[in-house]
């Protein structure tokens, strides 16, 4: 958490910190106000203190809809993530100013998650997470002496550099993973969080 605030820009905190006081200010203020008013026929009530009440119950609610799913989407990927025989390659991390606490917490958005087919297979599944959006699961089968890959229809086309990079490299530890994983004994790696990885460099 630490290292994703770090990374921001004056500006980026000034925009996030005005997006996260806008709306429990308004309503704090309203409610001093209003209590304020209504002293004359509520004795005892004391403004100031539930103005305050009013700050911090609307700090706490706002973007929990939000929150939710990106923490249950959050989840999910580094489930599949925990897994030895799967990379994340590619993945999305966003700071939006309009959710800003739920982004920070929760900046993932978007994952690639590859793996063999099986430990004998020369094809990969390729895995699209996206938020809010079903999975997209495809198969892909590389050439790397030509460069092309082709996938589950059939298609071929040409590796970009990244997609080399990835699919060409030694995939020897992750099969040894999942052919262990086939006969029955289940294993299980400490998923590193790639977005906070993203925000470390």
């Amino acid at each position: 958490m630490a290292t994703l605030l770090n990374s921001l820009t004056l500006g980026q905190w000034i925009g996030i910190l005005f997006q996260i006081l806008l709306a429990p200010v308004l309503v704090s203020v309203l409610v001093y106000f209003l209590v304020r008013w209504l002293k004359r026929w509520l004795r005892g009530t004391r403004p100031k203190l539930l103005a305050a009440l009013a700050f911090i119950l609307v700090l706490m609610l706002q973007g929990l809809p939000s929150l939710a799913e990106r923490r249950q989407f959050h989840q999910e990927v580094m489930e599949e993530a925990s897994h030895p025989w799967v990379r994340v390659p590619w993945y999305n991390c966003s700071l939006l100013v309009n959710d800003p606490l739920a982004t920070l917490l929760y900046p993932l958005d978007k994952a690639y998650l590859v793996m063999p087919e099986s430990s004998s297979s020369s094809r990969f599944r390729y895995t699209i997470y996206q938020l809010n959006e079903a999975p997209v699961v495809s198969l892909v089968e590389p050439d790397c002496d030509d460069g092309t890959l082709q996938d589950d229809t059939s298609a071929t086309r040409d590796m970009s550099s990244d997609e080399a990079e990835v699919f060409c490299s030694d995939w020897t530890k992750e099969k040894q993973a999942l052919e262990v994983s086939e006969s029955g004994e289940p294993q299980i790696k400490q998923a590193e969080d790639p977005c906070r990885k993203h925000f470390d460099r």
